[in-house]
């Protein structure tokens, strides 16, 4: 297949620039579900900063669970739509605790814990992950691959930037279907290091706007150059 060589071809260039990988440390399941909700139409450091006041503030997601939607939208205000995001961090919990209580599956007493998807293949997982409201197909890919370390292929702004330039991914293509179609291209084991790979050279190379084209190492095929 033509697009799956094209793809093969962009892996080993990034890992040739980028020689040198060193995979995330795997945060606790809920904790990283949590954290890229909160990184939704926000930056990387203003949204880690909403999750440490959201840590620092409250001793466990009990606690969160607990507090009025106010006290948390003013505690993750720093990380943009706190009204929002604050409701949001309410139904996905309250949906974790009925799903762990319907079933007695608790830890240390608390129902607040995705330990349960440990156990379970990854199209089982995404299931559960995207039937929870205002999850979509960004922040369940990240669970499965950062915290679950199930295969996933997570598409960020960067990512669908630079595979819609390079062709792969069809321009009208809406990046929820993307996370899909690029699951049968990419196989298991090169998703993680190419994901990041592609969100770093997103970062340091081919920007939204005014991309560094002349020290592109993939710039051969892509669109954007034509």
């Amino acid at each position: 297949m033509k697009i799956k060589k094209q793809i093969n071809i962009l892996i080993n260039k990034l890992n040739h620039f980028y020689p040198h990988f060193k995979p995330k440390t795997h945060r606790d399941p809920l904790d990283e579900l949590i954290l890229t909700l909160l990184s939704q139409n926000t930056n990387d450091s203003l949204s880690f900063e909403a999750f440490r006041c959201l840590k620092s503030r409250f001793k466990s997601w009990d606690e969160v669970a607990k507090a009025s939607t106010l006290k948390i939208e003013n505690t993750i205000r720093i990380g943009g739509l706190a009204p929002t995001k604050a409701k949001r961090i309410k139904g996905v919990l309250r949906t974790i605790s009925e799903k762990n209580k319907s079933e007695d599956h608790y830890k240390n007493g608390s129902p607040y814990h995705l330990d349960f998807l440990k156990k379970t293949d990854m199209d089982e997982a995404h299931k559960f992950l995207t039937s929870i409201k205002g999850i979509g197909e960004k922040t369940a890919a990240c669970v499965l691959l950062f915290s679950l370390q199930k295969p996933a292929f997570p598409i960020d702004t960067h990512v669908y930037r630079i595979l819609v330039r390079q062709g792969i991914i069809p321009s009208k293509m809406p990046v929820e279907k993307a996370h899909g179609f690029m699951l049968d291209l990419i196989d298991p084991e090169e998703r993680y290091r190419f994901h990041v790979n592609l969100i770093t050279y997103g970062r340091e190379v081919c920007h939204a706007r005014k991309p560094e084209c002349g020290r592109c190492v993939i710039k051969k095929t892509c669109r954007y150059m034509k």
